[in-house]
């Protein structure tokens, strides 16, 4: 789904199946940023951040920065992108497979 979803705006933009303003494109483009930026930040404050879930002797819980907002920032950063994307790269169309792939 996530590599559909990357190439039905070419199709979009090929065929105009879509009409997007541009500052709705812009919008996006710095709401992805955003998601981007997010993940960062909590990769900066969290150094266990890793895929393999296992705890150390010096991990502490962290309070601070993104773990103030939400528990899971690299979380939310992703959905924020994956949400934002399609409409980043100009199409509706390509909605529907980042939805399917933020569901599942």
């Amino acid at each position: 789904m996530f590599l559909i979803g990357f190439v039905i705006p070419g199709f979009d933009f090929r065929y105009s199946w879509s009409d997007i303003p541009i500052y709705v494109v812009m919008a996006s483009d710095l709401f992805v940023l955003f998601g981007y930026f997010f993940i960062v930040r909590m990769l900066k404050e969290n150094r266990f951040a890793s895929t393999i879930i296992e705890t150390s002797e010096e991990q502490k819980v962290i309070g601070t920065s993104p773990y103030r907002i939400v528990r899971h920032p690299m979380y939310a950063g992703v959905i924020i992108m994956m949400l934002l994307t399609p409409i980043a790269l100009g199409s509706y169309w390509a909605l529907i497979p980042f939805l399917i792939g933020t569901l599942f």
